[in-house]
């Protein structure tokens, strides 16, 4: 009779284990990569979800605008400005089907004209 309860007792704690570190894998924190972006100096009518005004940035100066339709966190935009800023952008593990899977952190500003 001992050996019905070890098998299932084993099973069941076997099984807890296993549950936490994938639980624990899907949820570390991710550190990001350092991004530096290039705000334009105003904003443009575009459609997310609903219709809104998103920024356009850019990575080169070289580079083209791209619509950019999320917040930077810790940024607020002035219209007329244009910036170069350093950002920190973590995926976000598991994102509503209608957000994004990518976080964007203010680091510093490094120029404003």
């Amino acid at each position: 009779m001992k050996k019905f309860i070890a098998i299932p007792l084993f099973l069941l704690l076997a099984g807890c284990n296993d549950a936490t570190s994938t639980e624990s894998a899907n949820t570390a924190p991710s550190t990001g990569i350092t991004k530096t972006l290039l705000v334009d100096s105003q904003l443009y009518d575009c459609v997310g979800v609903a219709p809104m005004k998103c920024m356009k940035v850019k990575e080169l100066p070289s580079g083209e605008w791209s619509l950019f339709y999320q917040n930077i966190d810790g940024f607020e935009y002035k219209a007329g400005t244009e910036y170069t800023l350093k950002v920190n952008v973590t995926d976000i593990p598991n994102p509503p089907a209608d957000a994004s899977s990518v976080k964007y952190t203010l680091i510093e500003i490094v120029d404003k004209k």
